[in-house]
């Protein structure tokens, strides 16, 4: 359920109050800075530990008004020496508003302000759960966990290098600073590496982080403390393994020898999977079979990112919604609005389902609600349709091809296309375990310790031979219908302002060469039979009929005026086909595949069916995050749906 923020009171002196814990947030003015540098960034040796490091990790238990968070990134910033990647983790279970935030900073602490701003800017979303904003090109990275501390601490898996422990006082806010939550804390932390830093020297918490293995000591403190803590995870016995959700054995090295991988296809898992393994420091070959760009579904001229609505919000539907945030962040980073993509907002005409917003009252989906007279109207939807008719103003469409595009322009990227991978297989001698990708002459193509294969659903001959049961990949033929118009701002179209999506799905966008027509696709259809072929002229005739007919369903108001104009003499329709690849359970499967016996660096990116735009962007994310010991994007429970190691031990079932 999306929860209201917190109030934040605001006291004579200017410092930010709160009435509920009865405590400041901080000291007033710029000696709240000075106190979040002096007790957290000083207290945990910052920012000497991080500098040349590939990356940091920081713990904090109270992310409030966001000042530690501003401090530590704005001394990120200020450090010639920084870590390559900042990686930022705070809990909060009483979120504050954006405006509070964009407010403090400019009552107490001014300096800070641009950050704060650009911070609000992406502060946006309160709902429990975990919530990724992405900073300075990727290399600065928010995790914010509204919820329970403790149990967030306690699931998601988190490892930190150093940790702010924060939070109310302890008198007000005794849970914080519990035996139970210091425990939590200590199963994030790495014997001999971790540091703590507090403010709070009370005996109580001192015993307690003494008992979960700390070492603690009281410093000089930060006026108007007299003293601080700081502390080391040293415990004396040996701590349980962490549980992690992706096992070491079948993750690539990713800190030792050269750090180079290939990725086997170049549409959206490809090129989502051969970016963030770059970003991470990667050299990356991309092969890829077609002869120019990508193939298969990933060259669909426009597509639409939405989200998944289930009456019950299933992980589908919370994945999708997540999804969407991480596409939008990636495709404002990377290309151009308006032309490239546009979160346009997406009207959904949910034909054939009863349901609307999910049923139960702890369910609701933000930013998504039904949608009003005047919307349907403008799409052609007439207010006395039996099927629910939905709004979601974050969706949108995007230009697949000009993603790819540009991720695959990344400096460590290497692309080849006419690149036809026959098989894969362990290279034979050398030093350390690699795999080569062959051509079919057997000459081997490329070499690397860690290899993803990002084919569709040629991906299961490949990997086939390293499996101890079949892998279901089942293929799906569809085919849309498009063609050009003049632009709604030339002329009138009678044409929907926005996407209209349902039983198939209509969108009309700029075209990259020319605004002043408009590049309209219709479909697309589902075909189970002989669907890796190209469709013959009955089948193709077929599909534009089933095609044209969808824009009856999907907007029946004025259905004959809209078809004459796009597919009546002198339009020119077009058809486009490819085949989407989908796994049993219709979710994504990235990661490693068990195999006997396990083999380190052998990786599957595919299963994104229909759903391309919404989840490769957070599926890759995840999977690397994982494989290098980040904080994942998203839930840990959501994060097992995505990736592989939600099959057994064997395989997954065919």
């Amino acid at each position: 359920m999306t929860q209201p923020a917190t109030p934040v009171d605001w006291l004579d002196d200017g410092t930010p109050y709160s009435a509920q814990f009865q405590d400041r947030y901080h000291s007033q003015h710029e000696g709240g800075v000075a106190q979040s540098v002096g007790t957290f960034l000083h207290g945990c040796g910052l920012p000497a530990r991080w500098q040349e490091q590939a990356q940091w990790r920081v713990l904090e238990t109270g992310f409030g008004l966001g000042l530690n968070f501003l401090c530590t990134w704005n001394a990120w910033r200020q450090d010639a020496r920084r870590c390559q990647r900042l990686h930022f983790i705070s809990t909060e279970a009483w979120p504050v508003s954006a405006n509070d935030l964009v407010q403090a900073a400019r009552r107490a602490y001014p300096s800070l302000l641009p950050l704060a701003e650009e911070l609000a800017q992406q502060y946006r979303d309160t709902r429990p759960g975990i919530h990724r904003l992405v900073f300075d090109q990727g290399r600065v990275q928010l995790t914010l966990a509204i919820g329970d501390a403790q149990m967030l601490l306690r699931t998601q898996g988190w490892v930190a290098d150093s940790i702010y422990l924060d939070g109310f006082n302890p008198a007000a806010n005794p849970d914080i600073w519990s035996l139970p939550t210091l425990k939590a804390v200590a199963r994030c932390s790495t014997p001999g590496h971790t540091t703590l830093a507090t403010w709070c020297v009370a005996r109580a918490v001192r015993d307690t982080l003494a008992q979960c293995g700390f070492q603690v000591e009281r410093v000089p403190g930060t006026p108007p403390k007299k003293h601080n803590l700081r502390a080391l995870y040293a415990p004396a016995w040996q701590p349980h393994p962490r549980p992690s959700i992706l096992p070491a054995q079948y993750a690539p090295g990713t800190s030792v020898g050269p750090r180079e991988c290939v990725v086997i296809g170049a549409g959206l898992a490809g090129a989502c999977m051969a970016y963030h393994m770059a970003e991470r420091g990667w050299q990356v070959t991309v092969l890829e079979q077609a002869q120019a760009g990508c193939g298969g579904a990933s060259a669909l001229p426009v597509g639409l990112f939405a989200p998944h609505v289930s009456p019950d919000d299933a992980p589908l539907s919370r994945l999708s919604r997540a999804g969407i945030q991480a596409t939008i962040a990636s495709a404002r980073a990377l290309l151009r609005e308006g032309l490239d993509w546009q979160a346009s907002g997406v009207l959904e005409h949910r034909i054939g389902k009863k349901a609307g917003l999910p049923r139960t009252p702890d369910a609701q989906v933000p930013h998504s609600h039904p949608a009003s007279a005047s919307q349907r109207g403008a799409a052609g939807i007439p207010d006395d349709s039996p099927h629910p008719v939905l709004w979601h103003p974050d969706a949108g469409w995007l230009r697949p091809t000009a993603w790819i595009d540009a991720l695959l322009r990344h400096p460590r990227i290497q692309r080849h296309d006419s690149h036809a991978v026959h098989r894969i297989d362990r290279l034979p001698d050398g030093p350390a375990l690699a795999w080569q990708a062959l051509a079919e002459d057997g000459s081997v193509m490329a070499t690397a310790a860690c290899m993803v294969v990002a084919a569709g659903v040629h991906s299961a001959a490949l990997i086939q031979p390293w499996l101890q049961r079949p892998l279901s990949l089942n293929a799906v033929r569809g085919q849309v219908a498009w063609g050009t118009v003049a632009a709604p701002s030339t002329a009138p179209t009678g044409l929907p302002p926005c996407p209209v999506n349902g039983k198939g799905s209509f969108v009309h966008v700029p075209q990259a060469d020319s605004p002043e027509q408009h590049l309209w696709v219709s479909g697309g259809t589902f075909e189970r039979e002989n669907t890796r072929q190209p469709p013959d002229e009955a089948a193709r005739q077929a599909a534009l009929v089933e095609n044209r007919a969808r824009l009856q369903w999907l907007m029946p108001t004025e259905a004959s005026a809209r078809d004459a104009l796009l597919f009546a003499p002198p339009a020119t329709v077009h058809t486009w086909w490819a085949s989407r690849c989908t796994v049993p359970d219709r979710t994504p499967v990235f990661g490693p595949i068990r195999t006997a016996p396990a083999e380190q660096g052998l990786l599957l990116a595919t299963g994104l069916g229909s759903r391309g735009l919404t989840l490769a962007w957070l599926a890759a994310d995840t999977l690397a995050s994982a494989l290098h010991g980040e904080p994942l994007p998203l839930d840990a429970s959501l994060a097992q749906a995505l990736l592989s190691t939600r099959w057994n031990d064997s395989s997954p079932v065919s």
